[in-house]
Formats: structure tokens, C-alpha cells, sequence
């Protein structure tokens, strides 16, 4: 069985004819001395970063149902909001109402959020959406009151410190229910948690346990003592369902066996007087674009942020260390298949910006990577990452370029930079010998995409794209207006799948958008979030997008299923070439008809597939008729007779919708010819 592959001539001519950024599950923990969130792997324990700026005193913490993190400032006597993926701050979400050194944050029944409000010593209750004060929940019974929780019946368990007590109340009028019969064995409870069984671990602090109870309050015994244990707090199950405590004086978090309370180990020291644990929001499902394949390329990459590929398929990600900017870090390369590694013998400062140099005009070295990004106050600088991995630096520090957003090489060779910090296109010259000023612009740019023509297409804070010429001349200061701040952009590679339009994502509403000139927009997909910081498209045409918060690369082919339709023509001819067995075709996939001889031509000896642009209906007596128009023949196959054909289709959306005709010659051994019918195919993704 011969294999056949749709050539890159075959490719290319279709083409000319056609074209015209905490993570997600990290563990959280609140440290009430240091002002700090910091973030650690839920299962190595490892620091991975800080929320930004820090919180004065923070103490609870939750994490609403739109993935919102909450804290509570006790001596602000507030609720701050972060994002709870990136990390990044929102802002206040909730103050007055008599806050005074507030503690525990619970959502309860009805989305509310509500809050331990310790020396006022009740519960206060605020709307879960916009944060404004809803009214004193409840109060009876209460003297410091640090833990809540919701238990399956709606009702709300709060610890009273000061008395030793766990009372609970009702969730919807918050009228006092009961004092839990808790007995003697609970000093100093702070933390409530509801095990899977229903039964209660309460955190006694000032003797150093961790206790069990039933629902209803009788005591089943220490739950987790000892190893270290010192001033008990926060409280919470990890994925694996161990039971995870903050030991507040010794500034760790222990593991417990989540069903018998045995000591595991130390998971991490976040530093004096830690306080609570939340875990970070599962990361948000993918965008959706109809008509479009929509998938994660590479997940776990670490602050993806810009992008570029080598033409053998490799794709190379910068990191960007968010929330805290300016740091040592590995930029990610990305195999075809989509598993990665860090790049470089050792990590580069601030590393979110990158490019291939494929013949090191600026690098100095072929194949070499370029990194960009700070690398001190006001300065930047500019890393090359050799084949070998060998890390050198080869521009910089300078405030020439100060924080470099994105980089991009247009057909002359020229490096062309986007700076955050500076109102100008910039060109990095030779050897990266220099910093030159292209075009000085209204604002600082961030997106950069630059089409065949050199043409150049930047984005600024203000949501415009101005679109300037290869000297730098503008020619238009509105491409597109309207969007979010910074949206990326990139142009498409031709072809039916996306054309040569821009691509743009509206970080204000989530969408992706082809732009027109003349300042239309179309709308592709949606479900964008906010992070995503870089777009492109990659050698097998599909488009590439990062998710920094989200930690993955998503990548955005068309969705289009395979045709093949039998046609037989006029006269017809038998019906014997069938469409593939185990494929139809498919990008990346073996396409593999086969002319069936049960009763067409049995003395055949070889098969041959024809395939061309498209159809036709000649009529040759004693052949058959002509069904597939030989004037753009894009090559033939051969194969024994009766054994399929093996057409590997590549793996690029630019083919994706091609219409081709296929038909197939039977040759016997005296060199007689018949016709079969025609198979009019479409390359599709499925």
C-alpha cells in the first residue's frame, strides 16, 4: 500500500488561490502578622507567589462562586476582593455596617456574604454580588465570635471564643436555635469544619487540638493533637481529603490523615502567625467559538504570557510572574504534541516576552530565543536563549526599553518592540546593538501584530488600534476603537480558516474578534477572560491563545466535518470507489479509500486515485466518463488493486473546507482503463 501526502506545493497553491496570565486549586493561606496572602502548591507545599498589594491583618478568607477571593482585613475593618486566579486586586468589596476586626467569611443558602464580626460580637451580613451592608444577622450568645459555618440544613454554626461556645442559628431569620452541648474539652474554638459524615472538627486553640463532634454537638474525642501543633486556627480539607490546620505559633501548616486525625507531615511554613486557608478557584472553563474546535494545547504552563513559534512547531512561552512582576523565572517550550519543560539553562528576569530568531539577526546566534523584560527600576532588558540553552544577556539595562510588552520581527528582519512604559514603536537593531525609535505614538503600546506587507498594528490602554506603515507613517489612528485595555492581536496566516484579517481579544467583554477595516467587528468566540495577554498563529494555521491566570495555552481550530459524496456522472460509472475505511478525510489524519472489485474490473492490477480542483462530466466511450477536471490534477496514487489508498492529510486548518474531486482508474495487465465514480470530498477536522 502506497502512502501519499498532500504536498506543501499542493498547500501552498490552495492557499494563493484562496486567500484574496494565584493559580487555579493552589492553596491560600492568610498571615495575620506579615499582612501577606501567599500562595503554595496544594500537594509539594512549595511558595508560588503573594497577592498584591498585601492586606493590613488578613484573617478569613472564602472564595465566592464567581471565583472571586475575599479576605478580611481585621484592623481595616473591611473585606478586601482579589482575582482569585491571578491574584490581582479588586479593590474593597465591602466596609461599614459596624465591621470591627473582622474574622471568619461564609457564603450562605441565599449568596449573601457573611462575616464573624469579632469585637462587635455578631455576625453581619452583606449582599454577595455588590457588597453593600444588609443588616446584623445575629448576636445572641455571641463574645468573639471567629468561626461560621453552613451546615446541609442551612443553618449557620458560629464559635463564640470568649465563652467557649458553638452556637448555632438559624440561616434564614438568624434567630438563636441552640447552644451546642460542646462540653469542657473546647478552649479558645475559632475554626468550624464539616466533615464528609456530617460530624463537626472545631479548632480548640489555647489547648492545642483539633475536636470532633456530632451535629448535634456531643463530643467524639480528639480528632489531631501534637507534632508540633501550637494555637490551632484555620482549617481545611485538601483534594486529597486530608485535613490541613494552621498552627498559628509554630507559623506552619500540619496534614492529618483526613479519617483518622494520624500526623503526615509539615506541608509549609508561611511565617508567623498564619491564620486561614482557602483554596484557589478551579480555573474557568474554556472559550467557546461556534464552529471552532476549541481545546487546551498546554495546560500547567506556568504565567503563559507572549508567544511565538519556530518553524519546525515548537512554541516558546514567556512567563509572567504575576502578581509579583520582576523576577527570575524559565521561559516554556511547548513540543507539537503539547507537553513542555522550562527553556534555558537558567532562569531570566521577568521573562513574559519573547521571539524565535531563526537566522539571529538581532540575537547574534540562529535559532536563538529572545527574552524580554525588566530588569531594574525603569530599565529593561533583552536575554538571548541559545540553541545550546547557554542564557546571555544581550541588551541592557537601558531606558530605551524600559518594560518591552511584545516583540515581533517583520520581513525586513527589523525587530519590532511594543513598550508599556513609552509612547513609541521601537526597533532594536542588529546584534541588538541599539534602541531606535520607529514612530512616537498618542499613548504606550502593548498588542503588536505586523501583516505581509509590514504594515503594523499596535494596541494601547485605551482599547484603540492604530495601524501604521513600515516607515512609521500612520494610516490609520482608529484601525479598531472600543475594546478593553491592551487587547493582543495577530494576523492570519490566509487561507479559509481565518484569512488575512486581524485578530483581536476584547478584554472588556471576552471576545474574540475579527477586525475589519473600516472599523467592523466580528465576533468569533466568547468566554474570553480578562488574562488572556497574547494570541498567534502557529505553522498548522490555528490560532494560539495564553491564559496566564489560568496557567495553559488554548488552542482555536475551525470545526468542520469531512465530506465525501458519491457521484457517478452521465452515463454513470459503477459505483466502486468507497469512501475511506477507517478514516475520512481529515487534517492530520490517513485518508484511506479503496475501489472495490467484487464486480468492477476483477482483472485489474493496480489502482490509481486521482485527485484535482474539481469536477467535471466528460464522456469517454470504453473508459467511462471523466468525472474529476484534469486541468488542476494535484497528484495521483497508486496501489495494488483492491487495497486502499493511504492519502496523509496534514495537520493544518489552512485546508480546512478545501472541496476537492477524487476519482479512480482501474489498469489491467494489457493496459486497459475503466472508470469509477467520483468522490467529492472536504477536508474537514472530524
Amino acid at each position: 500500500m502506497s502512502k501519499v501526502a498532500l504536498t506543501a506545493a499542493f498547500i501552498a497553491s490552495f492557499v494563493a488561490v484562496e486567500s484574496g496570565a494565584a493559580r487555579a486549586g493552589e492553596l491560600l493561606v492568610s498571615n495575620f502578622t506579615t499582612g501577606v496572602v501567599a500562595s503554595f502548591d496544594p500537594i509539594s507545599g512549595t511558595p508560588t507567589g503573594t497577592l498584591q498589594p498585601g492586606v493590613s491583618t488578613p484573617a478569613g478568607m472564602v472564595v465566592a462562586p464567581n471565583g472571586t477571593l475575599l479576605v478580611a482585613s481585621s484592623s481595616g475593618n473591611l473585606i478586601r476582593a482579589y482575582d482569585g486566579l491571578c491574584g490581582t486586586s479588586l479593590g474593597v468589596f465591602a466596609s461599614g455596617g459596624g465591621l470591627n476586626q473582622p474574622r471568619d467569611l461564609a457564603f450562605g443558602p441565599n449568596g449573601n456574604l457573611f462575616v464573624a464580626n469579632r469585637q462587635g460580637n455578631n455576625v453581619l451580613e452583606f449582599d454577595g454580588t455588590t457588597g453593600v451592608f444588609v443588616k446584623v444577622f445575629a448576636s445572641q450568645d455571641l463574645s468573639a465570635p471567629i468561626g461560621l459555618a453552613f451546615t446541609s440544613d442551612g443553618n449557620l454554626l458560629v464559635t463564640s471564643l470568649n465563652t467557649d461556645k458553638l452556637v448555632r442559628f438559624d440561616g434564614t431569620t438568624g434567630a438563636k436555635l441552640e447552644v451546642l452541648p460542646t462540653g469542657s474539652e473546647l478552649d479558645g474554638p475559632v475554626a468550624i469544619l464539616l466533615r464528609p459524615n456530617g460530624n463537626l472538627l472545631v479548632s480548640s486553640s489555647l489547648n492545642d487540638r483539633v475536636l470532633q463532634y456530632t451535629p448535634s454537638g456531643g463530643f467524639l474525642g480528639i480528632f489531631a493533637q501534637g507534632s508540633g501543633l501550637d494555637n490551632p486556627i484555620g482549617l481545611a480539607f485538601d483534594g486529597a481529603g486530608d485535613l490541613l490546620v494552621v498552627s498559628a505559633n509554630s507559623g506552619a501548616i500540619l496534614r492529618f490523615d483526613g479519617t483518622s486525625g494520624a500526623f503526615e507531615g509539615v506541608l509549609a511554613t508561611p511565617g508567623p502567625q498564619p491564620f486561614d486557608l482557602a483554596f484557589g478557584p478551579d480555573a474557568p472553563p474554556l472559550p467557546t467559538a461556534p464552529g471552532y474546535d476549541v481545546s487546551t494545547y498546554a495546560p500547567n504552563v506556568p504565567g503563559p504570557f507572549v508567544l511565538d513559534f519556530a518553524p519546525d512547531g515548537r512554541l516558546f512561552v514567556g512567563q509572567q510572574t504575576q502578581p509579583v512582576i520582576g523576577v527570575n523565572a524559565f521561559v516554556t517550550v511547548v513540543a507539537p504534541d503539547g507537553t513542555h519543560a522550562p527553556y534555558g539553562a537558567a532562569p531570566t528576569l521577568d521573562p513574559d516576552v519573547v521571539v524565535y530568531d531563526a537566522v539571529g539577526t538581532v540575537s547574534g546566534v540562529p535559532g536563538s530565543v529572545i527574552v524580554g523584560g525588566i530588569c531594574g527600576t525603569s530599565v529593561g532588558c533583552l536575554h538571548r536563549i541559545g540553541p545550546d540553552q547557554s542564557v546571555t544577556q544581550i541588551l541592557g539595562p537601558t531606558t530605551e526599553l524600559e518594560n518591552p510588552y511584545n516583540l515581533e520581527f517583520d520581513s525586513q528582519g527589523r525587530l519590532i518592540c511594543t513598550d508599556d512604559t513609552q509612547p513609541r514603536l521601537l526597533i532594536v537593531g542588529p546584534g541588538a546593538g541599539s534602541v531606535a525609535t520607529l514612530v512616537n505614538l498618542p499613548s504606550p503600546a502593548t498588542g503588536l501584530a505586523i501583516d505581509a506587507a509590514d504594515r503594523i498594528y499596535s494596541s494601547n490602554e485605551g482599547g484603540t488600534v492604530l495601524l501604521h506603515s513600515s516607515s512609521g507613517a500612520l494610516l490609520d489612528g482608529a484601525y479598531a476603537q472600543g475594546l478593553g485595555p491592551n487587547p493582543p492581536l495577530a494576523i492570519g496566516p490566509g487561507g479559509p480558516c481565518f484569512g488575512t484579517f486581524l485578530y483581536a481579544i476584547d478584554p472588556a467583554t471576552g471576545e474574540l474578534l475579527r477586525l475589519l477595516p473600516g472599523g467592523g467587528k466580528q465576533v468569533l468566540g466568547t468566554g474570553f477572560a480578562n488574562d488572556q495577554s497574547d494570541l498567534t498563529f502557529g505553522p498548522d494555521g490555528a490560532l494560539y491563545v495564553t491564559q496566564v491566570c489560568a496557567d495553559r495555552v488554548v488552542r482555536i481550530a475551525p470545526s468542520s466535518p469531512a465530506i465525501q459524496a458519491t457521484r457517478s456522472g452521465i452515463p454513470p460509472n459503477p459505483t466502486a470507489l468507497l469512501p475511506g475505511v477507517t478514516s475520512g478525510p481529515v487534517i492530520g489524519a490517513t485518508w484511506d479509500p479503496v475501489i472495490s472489485h467484487g464486480s468492477f474490473a476483477p482483472g485489474a492490477l493496480i489502482d490509481v486515485l486521482v485527485v484535482t480542483s474539481g469536477p467535471t462530466n466528460l464522456p469517454l466511450p470504453g473508459f467511462g466518463t471523466l468525472l474529476c477536471d484534469l486541468a488542476v490534477t494535484y497528484f495521483t496514487a497508486t496501489t495494488a488493486a483492491g487495497a486502499p489508498f493511504a492519502v496523509d492529510i496534514p495537520p493544518t486548518c489552512q485546508i480546512v473546507g478545501l472541496g476537492l474531486c477524487t476519482q479512480g482508474v482501474s489498469v489491467d495487465g494489457v493496459g486497459g482503463l475503466l472508470l469509477t465514480n467520483a468522490l467529492d470530498i472536504a477536508v474537514g477536522t472530524y
